[in-house]
């Protein structure tokens, strides 16, 4: 985790991913700690083809938007957006190993997290 100081931080994080039985609604939960700050990142998601868009909240901020971006191939591409608060996520998923990027100009700058299904 890459903070708006320079400075970095290891980051752990546990995702928990629900999708309806059609396939096109995806319910989100990832929550991270490093040693001085903690996420909880939940999104509600549809999509339509290859394009998703929904809501998001993260709590320990009280703060909430809408997202909209692609979907397919392993790999989502959103952008996140709320009052004074923007950023890009990238999700890339392969086999049983997970890849999440967040980048923004906020206080907490990138995020890079590399998850395996254990």
């Amino acid at each position: 985790m890459s903070l708006s100081d320079g400075s970095t931080e290891r980051i752990r994080c546990k995702a928990d991913y629900k999708v309806a039985g059609s396939g096109l609604n995806l319910k989100q939960a990832l929550n991270c700690a490093s040693d001085s700050y903690k996420f909880n990142l939940t999104s509600d998601v549809t999509s339509q083809g290859d394009r998703i868009s929904g809501n998001w909240s993260e709590s320990s901020r009280n703060i909430f938007g809408n997202l909209q971006g692609t979907a397919g191939g392993g790999q989502i591409d959103v952008f996140v957006e709320a009052n004074g608060f923007a950023a890009n996520l990238s999700l890339r998923t392969n086999g049983s190993k997970q890849t999440v990027q967040i980048s923004s100009k906020g206080e907490i700058r990138g995020v890079n997290i590399t998850m395996t299904k254990g």
